[in-house]
């Protein structure tokens, strides 16, 4: 027990605090309330010279995680003037709920010789016991304040994905109805949104897009996946697919809760994304915010498993030593498109138990075709685990003013191994040589392309062949793969038919004397086949 010296009144001061400021206003609130017991328990203790200063330390509507409060910082100040001897409050976490903030406040009542008084728990900060008690309750304070924090977040994420106003200002294509305390669609903004969307924030060309949904063909009930969404493109054009499907109450809630699902690493993209749905109607966008490689590819299960996988995953980049360790250790690159290659075949459903097997469609350079090495050994997992079974070559400028690297389109599920690799080159527009920004790719440059890949029995044509999986791979003696070259050029185009005529004749010329017609001196005389060069018949 404190007691006073003699002569000398102990000086209590009362410090109250609230959380929030509803019922502040009330003629007897819960600061008035604290208050009225911190008075009556220093009034049971008037017989030992305690006397109840006049000044109040109040702070309602501030939370006890920090110190950044007026009225503890007043009382603090008083405190290191030497004016306070003894601090009360109702509850120990009045003052504070984090453990680190209160140890400070206890190093400063031990240098000034004050001490803490809490009116409704009894403990004794002179004794080991007691000191242990108060920190089992800051502890229990401290978790109980990361629990309602989290619980709130988690309340007005919810709030949000149902469309509920939750204050601050509406974003561009909605407004605020006060009444309903619901974010309502502002059509003519709205309009505006989904031009913007669809003309400038896409990474990947809308013809593109559509024409992987379109090749893909998602159904209803199946889950979609992009692992690196960017504006969520891929999704949203899935998402208009699938709602055509819908056709009941429970249609609409699969299709809502259950449906589409993506991941992007950077934050700008990520709240463009979750825009982008849910201005197109997805009430429940489910992108999550992060790297999809930051997860050990061999822990991926069934559960993480999904029907269709949609994405142009980034490359050109690299990713740092850490993300890795999250590949075998034969595959492991620095090279972000082959990393995301392998998470993707990670990801289809395998079909086992009824399931039917995963599909994919992915962006990528045309790089990754004929590269060797570590590129090789993914590719040849691809084509010994996975049904490789169509590359679609782009024509050049399709990703234009961004890049003018080459790209493919490479189409494969999970029915088994590759036997045979269709390819379809989409031909530039007569007079064309590349596409540009001003004159870009447009979705009717597919129609051809989509008959063609929907066919049950395709066949080969101008611009479609056919090559045995076995021709593109090489194995070393152990059976490991050394090379795969998926850059197989179109046989029919005017450049292979122009070499396979020249061919025949290089040969018989090759075995002719350096006086023969077909061909002519290479800057001096022969030393070898490679000295000389292809002269027109008849020159």
């Amino acid at each position: 027990m404190i007691a006073a010296e003699k002569g000398r009144a102990v000086r209590c001061a009362i410090y109250t605090r609230k959380s929030h400021e509803e019922g502040l206003d009330q003629a007897f609130n819960s600061l008035d309330a604290q208050r009225e017991a911190c008075e009556a328990y220093i009034a049971s203790q008037r017989h030992e010279g305690w006397l109840c200063l006049p000044q109040q330390y109040d702070d309602g509507g501030f939370t006890g995680g920090n110190m950044d409060r007026p009225g503890l910082k007043a009382l603090l100040n008083d405190i290191e003037a030497g004016r306070i001897d003894v601090v009360l409050v109702y509850k120990v976490d009045r003052l504070s709920r984090s453990l680190m903030d209160f140890s400070r406040l206890v190093a400063l009542s031990e240098q000034h010789e004050v001490a803490f008084v809490s009116v409704t728990q009894r403990f004794d900060t002179t004794s080991s016991m007691g000191r242990l008690t108060l920190n089992i309750l800051l502890s229990f304070a401290q978790f109980e304040r990361e629990l309602c924090g989290e619980r709130i977040r988690d309340k007005i994420a919810g709030a949000k994905r149902k469309g509920k106003y939750v204050g601050g200002r509406p974003l561009l294509g909605y407004d605020v109805d006060h009444q309903a305390m619901r974010m309502v669609v502002n059509e003519p903004e709205a309009r505006l949104v989904r031009h913007i969307f669809r003309r400038a924030v896409f990474y990947t060309p809308r013809p593109v897009v559509r024409f992987m949904v379109e090749a893909l063909d998602p159904q209803l009930g199946e889950t979609v996946l992009d692992p690196a969404c960017g504006t969520g493109g891929f999704l949203q054009e899935a998402y208009g697919r699938l709602a055509k499907q819908v056709k009941t109450t429970k249609d609409h809630k699969v299709l809502q809760a259950k449906s589409i699902f993506g991941q992007e690493a950077k934050s700008l993209p990520y709240l463009l994304a979750q825009m982008n749905l849910l201005l197109h109607g997805l009430e429940y966008p489910q992108i999550r915010y992060g790297n999809s490689l930051a997860v050990t590819l061999t822990e991926l299960g069934d559960a993480d498993r999904v029907d269709v996988i949609l994405t142009n995953p980034p490359f050109g980049g690299e990713e740092e030593a850490g993300i890795l360790t999250n590949f075998p250790q034969d595959r492991r690159t620095s090279e972000t498109s082959l990393l995301f290659l392998q998470l993707i075949m990670r990801k289809p459903r395998r079909p086992v138990r009824g399931n039917q097997p995963g599909r994919a469609a992915v962006v990528v350079p045309n790089g990754m075709l004929f590269g060797d090495g570590v590129c090789a050994r993914i590719k040849g997992h691809l084509l010994t685990d996975f049904n490789l079974h169509t590359i679609v070559r782009l024509p050049n400028g399709v990703f234009a003013p961004y890049t003018s690297i080459p790209t493919n389109l490479l189409f494969f599920d999970r029915t088994g191994p590759t036997k045979d690799i269709w390819y379809y080159e989409i031909p530039l527009p007569e007079g064309r040589k590349n596409y540009t920004k001003t004159k870009p790719m447009q979705y009717e440059d597919f129609a051809d392309c989509l008959a063609w890949f929907r066919q049950k029995r395709r066949k080969e044509t101008d611009h479609a062949w056919r090559i045995p999986a076995a021709n593109v791979l090489q194995f070393d003696d152990a059976g490991q793969v050394v090379s795969c070259n998926l850059d197989i050029k179109n046989p029919n185009s005017a450049e292979a038919l122009e070499l396979a005529v020249l061919l025949p004749q290089v040969r018989i010329a090759a075995k002719q004397p350096p006086s023969s017609s077909c061909l002519s001196p290479g800057g001096g005389p022969s030393r070898g086949r490679s000295s000389w060069r292809i002269s027109p018949v008849g020159s």
